[in-house]
């Protein structure tokens, strides 16, 4: 049988698996032309901004091309932790929650 926490990571992967980053990056705020973000949201479009769909990821020139996930990106862009951003996520998607059942 598995724990919270496991069924927290499988239920995660589920919603990165159905939810597009693009997506994601409009829900959270930031505007976008195509996979490129109108403006850097480090950065206040100074740098490069862009999301890899294939890749699940995004990447910006100023952060130092980090290559992040949904979590993240929510995390780097609203200064949130882990479980909000997976909490966050999860609702978004309307996928159940194993720490709220």
């Amino acid at each position: 049988m598995s724990n919270k926490y496991e069924l927290y990571g499988e239920a995660i992967a589920r919603a990165k698996a159905q939810v597009k980053l693009l997506e994601w990056a409009e829900k959270i705020g930031i505007e976008t032309r195509g996979s490129y973000a109108r403006h850097c949201p480090f950065c206040q479009g100074k740098g490069k901004f862009h999301i890899r769909e294939t890749a699940r990821c995004y990447s910006s020139s100023c952060s130092g091309n980090k290559a992040m996930d949904h979590i993240g990106l929510m995390r780097a862009i609203k200064g949130c932790d882990f479980r909000q951003a997976g909490d966050a996520l999860l609702e978004y998607a309307n996928i159940r929650n194993p720490y709220h059942s």
